[in-house]
This record gives C-alpha cells, structure tokens and sequence, in this order.
C-alpha cells in the first residue's frame, strides 16, 4: 500500500503494462493475516503520497487512501518530479475570521503542482477527483 513511482514497474512487452511491486507487503507476520498486520502499521506507506486523514491516529486504511495515492501518482508522473516534502508540514486547517477553522482540501494544498497541468489534459479531471476531500474517492 505503498504506491510510489518507485514501487510501479513497467513490463518490457511491446505495449508496458505498470506493475505494482511493494515489497513492504511482502512480510507476513506468523500466525497473522497480512491485512490485519498491516493495519497494525503506524503509518503505512510514504507521507507525501497519503492524504492527511491516513497520518491521524483512528485513520482505517482502506481503498479511498489508494485511490488518493494514485492521484498523487499520476500527478508526480505529469509533473515530472515528486510531491514537496513541505507539504508534511503545511498547515491542515485556515483561521476564519469567525474564529472558527475550515479544513483546507488537498487539492489546494497541491495547487501549484494541480494548476501546472494543462487544462485540457485528460487526467486533470481524474486527478481531481483522486484528491477530493472525500472519503467515499
């Protein structure tokens, strides 16, 4: 569950098919389904490709998470260069003038990276979506 441009191979066939290949999942506690053990992680996968409801403490990891990794994925992919490691530490949450906080979407949070892609490119929509605030991606 670690999806990273360095975790995805291309096959050497006339048409390369992508490969997932995390050998992280490849350890299996004894006595212990993968899937529970690897729930039991901290903090599966590399923090700049999760969404930040993955580093919380009751985050369950499920689909959604991947679906927002493989945005990330294909953004990093489009762009030509990873996610800044900033943003780990860019704020979650803006002040309102109210006092109140508004949680800031991810998309906003990678807007320089989000924005640099074409407006009619055919993944922009896609990658959109993958980043959604939006547990149900």
């Amino acid at each position: 569950r670690d999806l990273t441009p360095r975790n995805v191979l291309l096959t050497a066939d006339a048409q390369p098919r992508a490969k997932i290949a995390d050998v992280g999942l490849s350890k299996r506690l004894h006595g212990e389904d993968l899937s529970t053990a690897y729930l039991k992680s901290t903090c599966p996968g590399t923090l700049v490709y999760m969404p930040l409801e993955a580093m919380s403490k009751t985050a369950k990891y499920d689909q959604s998470l991947d679906v927002f990794s493989c945005g990330v994925l294909f953004l990093a992919t489009l762009r030509r260069a990873g996610p800044s490691a900033d943003l780990i530490a860019m704020e979650r949450y803006v002040q309102l003038a109210d006092g109140s906080r508004r949680e800031i979407p991810e998309i906003e949070r990678r807007k320089d990276d989000y924005d640099a892609i074409a407006a009619g490119h055919p993944l922009k929509a896609i990658i959109g979506q993958c980043l959604a605030n939006d547990k149900h991606r």
